[in-house]
Order: structure tokens, then sequence, then C-alpha cells
């Protein structure tokens, strides 16, 4: 092919690298959404998001019916905050010797980040001989708690959990998508910047090829 800018530009379009921006863009929402729906039937009965909003997860494509019923059931609508399931810091502590921690933010304040997190949930076992656990107190070899013991109880008490898409997650694909999912809600303008900044490389890219047909065109 005789090299020209229209089959540079041609080439570019489809190139992988290019539509890569689009791919791996949907497959991480995939992931993100897929974490959603961890969090709504896992995590929620005893952590909170309150920076963030019902309405929000509209974001990642759950249909608002789907939205508005959930917050509706919870007593709440898609403008509030998604609250701590226990009415007081001193229910939560009477119930698991501690509060359960706001998971607004955890990605990103967390020592290890989105990694640990991850690691963290696929990682419970059951404690050594030698170390007695007492009350609410579990053992997890990678926590960055004292003696690796835990307030948390293991969250996975189903091995398996069908996604409405139809896929089945067991253990390490639902850890792994709900820490994408709170990677994301601790920075959710971060999803939209990739996206946009795909399609201002499409965009610029079409104004180019236009461009150099208009050049053409005229004599």
């Amino acid at each position: 092919m005789k090299f020209s800018p229209q089959n540079f530009l041609y080439s570019a379009l489809l190139s992988s690298a290019f539509l890569g921006c689009f791919s791996s863009q949907a497959a991480a929402d995939t992931s993100t959404q897929h974490g959603f729906y961890v969090f709504q039937k896992v995590c929620m009965d005893c952590h909170g998001m309150t920076d963030v909003h019902y309405g929000d997860m509209a974001k990642l494509g759950i249909p608002l019916s789907y939205l508005k019923e959930w917050a509706e059931s919870r007593h709440a609508t898609l403008k509030d905050p998604i609250a701590s399931p226990f009415p007081t810091i001193e229910a939560a502590k009477a119930a698991y010797g501690d509060a359960p921690p706001d998971m607004s933010q955890l990605a990103r304040y967390i020592k290890g980040g989105p990694s640990y997190i991850e690691e963290m949930l696929k990682s419970y076992e059951s404690a050594p001989k030698d170390l007695k656990l007492g009350p609410n107190s579990y053992y997890n070899p990678v926590a960055l708690t004292h003696h690796k013991i835990f307030r948390m109880p293991y969250p996975f008490m189903k091995e398996t959990m069908t996604y409405p898409d139809g896929k089945i997650a067991d253990v390490p694909q639902m850890a792994q998508d709900v820490t994408q999912f709170l990677n994301w809600a601790a920075a959710p303008q971060n999803t939209n910047r990739s996206i946009y900044g795909a399609a201002i490389l499409l965009y610029l890219a079409i104004m180019l090829g236009l461009l150099i047909s208009l050049k053409k065109m005229i004599p």
C-alpha cells in the first residue's frame, strides 16, 4: 500500500493500540459494575460509602429503576449518600467490637491500596494453634493489624455469586471486582477522564481526515 496521510490515518484508527483505549475501558467498566453488585450484596451488610450517592452508580451502567428501588429499600433517594447500615458508631461497635470503616475512600488511604484490599479479601485462614482468638476476631495472614487479627469476618459466606449478566464469579473474581469498584468509588472522575481522552483522540483523528480530504478537493 502506498503511503499517504489517508492510509496512515486509516491504519491508526483500526490499530489495536488505538482501539484498546475503548476495549480496555469496557473491560474495566464490566469489572467495576460487577464489583458494585458484590458491594451491594456483601459489603453493605457492614459498611457505608458516605461520599458516594445511590445515583452515582448510574455511571456504571446500572439502570436507574434498579438504583431507585435499591435506595427506597433503604429509605433513601438517588440523591442520598450510601449510609452505614448502623444508626450509630456505638451500634456498630456492639455488633462487631469495632466500627466497620466507611469505604468511600478506602482504596486511596489504606496502606497498600487496591492490591492489598484484593489480596486481603482472599486470604482468610484458620488461626495458628498457638494464636488464641477472642470474640469477634478472625485471622488473616496478610492483614496489617497486630498479630494478623481482624475484626472483620470473612465476607464471602457463599463461595460464588451470579451477576445479573449471567457470569458466575468465584471468591478471587469477587475480590478482584469489588476492589475495582472501590478504586472507582474513591475517584469516580477517573473513569470519565479515560473515556473523554479516548473520545478526544478519535475526534482529532476524524478532523484530521476531514482536513486532508478538503485540502485535496481545493485546487
